[in-house]
């Protein structure tokens, strides 16, 4: 893990948004054995997913945070 934080020092985020939804530190072997598409979504809270229901919702003029204020 060290080389990769070395060369990428942009994976430490990675590793801290990973320890905070597991509770566990991040280790090579688990980085390695999982799968890719499923690692991003968990490290990115589901970025993509989120990402494309507020765009469904923008687009269907529905607002779940519940402001009325126009932009």
């Amino acid at each position: 893990m060290d080389d990769i934080l070395d060369q990428h020092p942009w994976f430490n985020a990675v590793c801290i948004s990973f320890k905070r939804k597991t509770g566990r530190e991040l280790q090579y072997d688990e980085l390695d054995s999982t799968n890719k598409l499923e690692f991003a979504q968990l490290v990115l809270n589901s970025a993509s997913c989120n990402g494309l229901k507020d765009f469904g919702d923008m687009l269907l003029g529905s607002d779940e945070r519940g402001d009325d204020d126009d932009e």
